[in-house]
């Protein structure tokens, strides 16, 4: 969690700019693997 005032504008980029990369990083989610498997025919990335 992060506390920031309403001028603090080039940090909040900064903090989801951090946030983007950690996520991104992980990779896909397992859950879109395990839906996948259920549809036929759908390629996987």
């Amino acid at each position: 969690m992060y506390n920031l005032s309403a001028a603090m504008g080039p940090r909040w980029a900064e903090i989801c700019t951090n946030f983007t990369e950690k996520i991104r990083q992980m990779g896909p989610s397992p859950m879109w693997y395990a839906t996948r498997k259920e549809d036929k025919g759908v390629n996987e990335p």
